[in-house]
């Protein structure tokens, strides 16, 4: 994980991280509040493809050396 911040324009929270071991990851992140709803987005926070939740949690998988920018929503 690299960056925690505000999104630019919402109250949603920015995270982001990226692989690092040129592999294929299943990933899961646990939040510290329960999801209301989260999005991939490119750098720019523009985009809303879904990522699966539940709870404090959300699952998704990250190619190798991939990027991924994610927007948060929280209940």
């Amino acid at each position: 994980m690299e960056v925690v911040k505000k999104a630019l324009d919402s109250d949603d929270t920015i995270v982001r991280l990226y692989e690092c071991y040129n592999k294929r990851t299943a990933t899961e992140l646990t939040f510290g509040k329960e999801i209301a709803s989260i999005v991939e987005c490119d750098m720019m926070e523009q985009g809303n493809v879904p990522v699966e939740f539940e709870g404090k949690k959300a699952w998704f998988v990250m190619k190798p050396f991939e990027i991924k920018t994610l927007k948060v929503t929280f209940k």
